[in-house]
């Protein structure tokens, strides 16, 4: 049996970053107007490992990855062995193994800071060398969280390329039946899970999941009110989880005062439109009323304390954007981190999330920052499908 990774979702989303156990809240998005991408309200907390899936079968070198709050665990060959020897070029990082297991926990992740996504030879004792794709480490590593999300088989941490299916059962609090699935390349999918929009506490899941090539996928179950129950990583093929990833290597930290909070929030949506660039997609334009409803929702959210699509006073980005006589369909994304790049990457390992930034809908955006009382900066991405 394999293990998968949770994550969870209470209403304060935190993260902690595996490689510096950095805490900082999420993101979070909502749509109106037709139904956008995604209009899930945030992805958050991280969670201990709890569903299991069948392992068929296994890429051919054989690694068995487990992902949790103790960090990274590759189970060798054969469960046997002594080493694991990864060589990239010219860099050569030897991990010692127990009992046939290489255990990492998150401060010692840095071993593997010299290693890039891309092709390496990996050999166990030095025996004969087969080559494997280096991946980012899905940087969300677990703590204790009360959401709780489905049970599922059919998933683990690493698989072949081909079709999973999925089986299990809904959880209490019921979840949505359109299942989210991000490719290596970002491209998002919905596959259904059951009969009707909403599955209800108990009800049976059945999916197929199509892995059609090597790389990291990612899989995301929402609650019925779109907020995040589950995303877990999948490396598929010859793929393994041994690059840090941006969040690891550029952990968010307090700063000095005063922020460049216009040059900040001109770098999100210039993340924003290099993913929608890179995908083959229109680039946003800045739209000045836009911009407008954003930075009043980034003050209101720094000014009130709170982190969501509501405000305390039932203010909503429906009632901003219509008072700043915008039409159309719109949506908005929020974010915290103080980091832009940071910002944007958090945004892509949620499929949901994924989805709203690469709709091909949107035609302009306008971007908010405001500095939150816990330090780090709220930004708000409202997106909308007119031109400014």
């Amino acid at each position: 049996m394999g293990r998968m990774l949770i994550v969870r979702t209470p209403s304060l989303v935190r993260l902690v970053v595996a490689q510096s156990l950095a805490v900082a809240p999420l993101l979070g998005c909502a749509g109106t107007g037709d139904p956008p991408a995604s209009t899930s309200d945030a992805v958050a907390q991280t969670d201990t490992p709890a569903a299991t899936g069948e392992v068929a079968s296994q890429p051919a070198d054989g690694l068995e990855v487990t992902l949790s709050s103790a960090g990274l665990a590759l189970r060798l060959a054969g469960g046997a062995g002594k080493s694991l020897t990864i060589t990239q070029g010219k860099t050569v990082v030897t991990l010692d193994a127990t009992n046939g297991t290489v255990t990492l926990a998150p401060s010692a992740l840095t071993k593997l800071s010299a290693l890039v996504e891309g092709d390496a030879q990996v050999s166990v004792d030095g025996s004969a060398s087969q080559t494997v794709r280096l991946a980012p480490i899905f940087p969300y590593i677990a703590f204790p969280s009360p959401a709780t999300p489905p049970t599922l088989a059919g998933l683990t941490t690493r698989m072949p390329q081909g079709t999973a299916h999925v089986t299990g059962a809904a959880p209490k609090a019921g979840m949505r039946a359109a299942i989210k699935v991000a490719s290596p390349i970002g491209k998002v999918t919905t596959v259904t899970a059951g009969q009707g929009a909403v599955l209800k506490d108990g009800a049976a899941i059945s999916f197929d999941v199509t892995f059609d090539a090597d790389g990291l996928w990612l899989v995301e179950v929402n609650d019925p009110g779109g907020v995040a129950l589950l995303i877990t990583p999948v490396y598929v093929g010859g793929t393994v989880p041994l690059v840090l990833d941006l969040l690891g290597k550029n952990p968010t930290v307090a700063y000095a005062a005063p922020l460049p909070m216009k040059e900040l929030r001109q770098k999100v949506l210039a993340g924003v439109n290099a993913l929608r660039v890179g995908l083959g997609l229109t680039a946003v334009v800045a739209h000045p009323k836009a911009d407008g409803t954003a930075q009043e929702k980034a003050d209101d959210m720094a000014d009130a304390g709170y982190f969501g699509h509501t405000s305390p006073s039932g203010k909503t980005q429906k009632s901003r954007f219509a008072a700043a006589g915008l039409t159309g369909t719109f949506a908005e994304t929020l974010v915290q981190d103080v980091n832009p790049e940071r910002a944007v990457r958090k945004l892509t390992l949620s499929p949901s999330h994924l989805a709203e930034l690469t709709d091909p809908r949107w035609l302009s955006a306008g971007v908010g920052g405001a500095v939150h009382p816990n330090t780090l900066v709220d930004f708000v991405i409202h997106f909308s499908d007119q031109a400014p």
